[in-house]
């Protein structure tokens, strides 16, 4: 069955966008594991986890979105089991998130970094803890 390629461009110019953001997230994750800064604000881990998640998740339905638009069909050839290995791996990288956040939570104790309690934001929808070097950096 045919689709319109114009329609499938549109959604790889989204998805694509997406994926660009959520790696731009993953990324400072990454930045912030190497302690560069005095100051290190962390998300919590069920923000990162999904955000490790949701990374992947834009990366694959930007290639899908890339078959769609060089065959001009619908993605239902793909198997099934394709469709779950791919879920599996989104499953993964939540995990590979999670570990991730934790693991940067713990470097920072091990390199004394301390928590500033006057920083702390936790809200249902997004929440973050500043970390310092020393008590006297908290405002």
């Amino acid at each position: 069955m045919k689709i319109n390629r114009l329609m499938s461009l549109a959604f790889f110019l989204i998805f694509s966008s997406l994926f660009l953001l959520s790696a731009h997230d993953v990324m400072s994750l990454y930045d912030a594991h190497r302690l560069l800064n005095d100051r290190v604000v962390v998300s919590g881990s069920i923000n990162e986890a999904s955000t490790f998640a949701f990374s992947w998740a834009m990366l694959v339905m930007s290639v899908f979105m890339i078959l769609c638009l060089i065959t001009g069909k619908k993605l239902l050839w793909i198997p099934k089991i394709f469709i779950i290995i791919l879920g599996g791996i989104s499953v993964l990288a939540f995990l590979s998130g999670w570990k991730t956040n934790e693991a940067l939570k713990a470097k920072l104790n091990e390199k004394g970094y301390v928590e500033c309690a006057s920083e702390r934001e936790l809200t249902l929808k997004s929440s973050s803890r500043t970390y310092v070097l020393g008590p006297s950096m908290c405002q």
